[in-house]
């Protein structure tokens, strides 16, 4: 999902290097705003085939409330939940994302007076945005198995390849932090936007 890169004695132009502090501010936020890109469309995906999954299943447990999986409406109710995790990550994804189409109109326009309170807005827009995707996500692609049978788990559907590519997004960025610092913005005032380039981080997290 992303890493590092070194370079040793690669030529660059004075005028292709920029200084953390100088880049566009809403950096950090582009980058988490297209992992967040990618879980939402692992959500969607989990959706599709977990749906296909169960529509092609023949056989029900003896448990079952009916013989055939799709007709027992237990298990589309799996689906029917999947699908409002995957609503809420995409809405939650559109709502943050136009709080940079935002920032990017503000500063065309020349707009200076509010570029601090954009930025802000970003930070919390992305934030709360990271606590519902990477909820949803994990969610869809863990309760999706409720809904097949033990065939649902072998390597020829790969389902599982959702949750592990979901994890691995999630923990780029973990989601632990991300309720401290909102709600440390609603109760205290702190600002939420963190001065990664001082850190030494570049505009990005770690």
């Amino acid at each position: 999902a992303s890493g590092s890169a070194r370079y040793d004695r690669a030529r660059a132009d004075r005028g292709d290097v920029f200084p953390a502090a100088e880049r566009f501010t809403y950096q950090s936020h582009f980058y988490q705003i297209a992992m967040l890109s990618v879980l939402t469309g692992i959500t969607r995906a989990v959706l599709r085939d977990g749906s296909a999954a169960l529509t092609a299943r023949k056989r029900n447990y003896p448990q079952g409330l009916t013989e055939v999986p799709s007709d027992d409406a237990q298990l589309p109710s799996v689906i029917g939940q999947v699908s409002a995790d995957a609503f809420a990550a995409e809405a939650a994804l559109a709502h943050s994302a136009r709080t940079l189409d935002r920032i990017v109109a503000g500063r065309l326009a020349g707009d200076d007076g509010y570029a601090r309170q954009r930025l802000i807005d970003a930070e919390v827009a992305v934030t709360q945005a990271q606590l519902v995707i990477i909820a949803a996500a994990l969610q869809a692609t863990t309760i999706i198995f409720d809904a097949l049978g033990a065939s649902g788990v072998s390597e020829e559907l790969s389902l599982d390849r959702h949750w592990r590519n979901a994890r691995t997004l999630a923990s780029h960025n973990p989601r632990v932090y991300k309720a401290r610092i909102l709600g440390d913005w609603l109760i205290n005032s702190k600002d939420p936007v963190a001065d990664l380039a001082s850190l030494g981080r570049g505009g990005q997290g770690n």
